[in-house]
């Protein structure tokens, strides 16, 4: 069986590869990490009473609170879990949400690694794709979280992944931790 970081790391090679997936898949697929996470740092706190919490908006606050999650994390998962519900639940959206989600993908900031070339230039190049970037925030933080979940369970767990992204018509090297 595979553990959490393999199907992560599988997941990253399918949204990364062409043909790229649509947006809707790779942001629900997204969101379901992001609940696995907030799931599992709120069974580690409390011992009773989780499955009366079924908003994980509320469950990410209860871990910002907590200091379980940091601010940056807090804005990445929340505007995850906002976005994935635009997605998940109508057929599809209007170009007033669309541009709602895009604006609030604009609006998230990265603490790109030292390891990636030069990461002034990763920002730059990002404010035109806010989908893009958006995604790698959230990879960042849920490869995060997946590598610290996968040593508490004692999983062998590989510390750098290193993947190519296409932009525009440049591949650049992007790196995760």
């Amino acid at each position: 069986m595979k553990t959490e970081w393999q199907k992560f790391m599988d997941l990253l090679n399918e949204m990364f590869k062409a043909p790229v997936r649509n947006s809707r898949d790779i942001i629900i697929l997204l969101g379901l990490y992001g609940e696995y996470i907030a799931n599992y740092l709120l069974e580690k706190r409390c011992s009773t009473g989780l499955e009366k919490i079924n908003s994980q908006d509320i469950k990410l606050k209860i871990l910002f609170e907590l200091k379980e999650i940091s601010e940056s994390e807090y804005d990445v998962f929340s505007k995850l879990n906002t976005i994935r519900n635009k997605y998940a639940h109508k057929l599809e959206l209007t170009q007033t949400e669309v541009n709602s989600v895009i604006n609030s993908m604009k609006d998230i900031t990265i603490n790109w690694d030292e390891k990636n070339e030069d990461p002034q230039s990763l920002e730059k190049t990002m404010r035109e794709k806010p989908f893009l970037k958006f995604q790698l925030a959230c990879v960042t933080k849920i490869g995060y979280f997946l590598t610290k979940i996968g040593r508490e369970k004692g999983e062998e767990i590989k510390q750098t992944i290193i993947f190519d992204i296409k932009i525009n018509d440049k591949i650049e090297k992007f790196k995760i931790m």
